[in-house]
């Protein structure tokens, strides 16, 4: 997307030098002005600019992807050099194309016409392709929708006495959105429902500042035995939104329990928080002990269904690590590390 406006902007820049917008009415206005021009073209150079970040990661995760079977790693190199052959035929493809659509591209209306149906039919592929890739890594979107398909079988198993399942990856497929905020907290057995939102390796003082130091104790003590904390926004204590404080030597497990402690802790509040501490604080132990009941058979139903736990997907850029120290009496220490990962 980010591509296609970038192009688009330097197909219209010629246009809008003689474009002048003015403060009154009819606000835009044929006249000499290059402001527009220069505007466009510097739009489109933090587009491409976008584009090439974007694509760059997009690419490295896909490329590991396609290069393992599911079973270990692949021979990345090897994929990559097939993968730059197929860049350069298909370049090559491109250039014979362009050469015989120039003699019929006479006019700016044919010009036109044929960006917005080759920027349509770019588009289309795109969303096409990105439909039939399954990935094998949970992402937070992932994790949501896994863990609660998990959560509703397994109330159906204490009913019943069916086995609770985990969704495989190909199932989850069908059912993951392609433009999706990665913080939100969604009910996924119903018609997404908000619940709130979550950020993971967030800043100790995101949550600290609202707690006195008795508070924290508490706080500190629920998660002695997890490589996290979880707790609500100190800016926004009205709010459903959370925080993941990861503590030094976190691994893709622990992260994908505090998501699902999010996800459970979200669902008790409903959207709506407790405005007193101690019920904040009872909620949060009552969560956690339910995911820790369910965590062990469901990560091992997600090994068995096919999911790469390891490969951490719920974890974006470089968090803050925070190493907690208790001493004689009541002091206790909160340590935080900004390089540890």
């Amino acid at each position: 997307v980010f591509n296609d406006v970038s192009i688009l902007l330097d197909a219209l820049s010629p246009y809008l030098s003689a474009v002048t917008i003015s403060y009154k009415y009819p606000f835009v206005s044929s006249g000499p002005s290059s402001s527009l021009r220069i505007l466009s073209l510097c739009l489109s150079g933090a587009f491409r600019a976008l584009c090439g970040v974007a694509a760059g990661g997009s690419k490295a995760a896909l490329t590991m992807h396609f290069a393992s079977d599911g079973k270990g790693t692949g021979d990345v190199g090897d994929l990559s050099a097939k993968d730059a052959s197929k860049e350069t035929v298909l370049a090559l493809f491109g250039m014979l194309a362009g050469t015989v659509v120039m003699h019929y591209v006479d006019s700016a209306r044919t010009t036109y016409t044929v960006l917005v149906i080759l920027t349509f039919c770019h588009l289309s592929a795109n969303y096409l392709a990105v439909r039939v890739v399954t990935m094998r890594s949970l992402n937070r979107q992932r994790a949501n929708v896994v863990w609660m398909a998990f959560r509703s079988s397994s109330n159906a198993q204490n009913k019943n006495g069916a086995a609770a399942l985990v969704l495989t990856p190909e199932e989850m497929a069908t059912r993951e959105y392609i433009f999706f905020d990665p913080s939100a907290l969604y009910d996924a057995t119903m018609p997404r429902t908000l619940l709130g939102h979550c950020h993971v390796g967030s800043a100790f003082k995101a949550v600290m500042s609202s707690l006195s130091t008795s508070q924290l104790r508490q706080v500190l003590d629920i998660f002695s035995d997890e490589m996290y904390i979880l707790w609500y926004s100190a800016e926004a204590p009205d709010s459903s939104v959370l925080h993941i404080c990861l503590k030094h030597g976190h691994t893709p497990p622990d992260h994908l329990k505090g998501w699902a402690h999010a996800q459970e802790l979200a669902l008790a509040s409903k959207g709506k928080p407790p405005r007193a501490f101690e019920e904040r604080l009872d909620t949060v132990r009552a969560t956690l002990v339910r995911v820790t009941e369910l965590f062990a058979p469901f990560l091992a139903g997600a090994l068995t269904a096919g999911w790469k736990i390891e490969e951490g997907g719920l974890l974006a850029g470089s968090p803050r690590t925070i190493s907690v120290e208790c001493g004689s009496g009541d002091e206790a220490g909160v340590l935080e590390d900004r390089k540890n990962v």
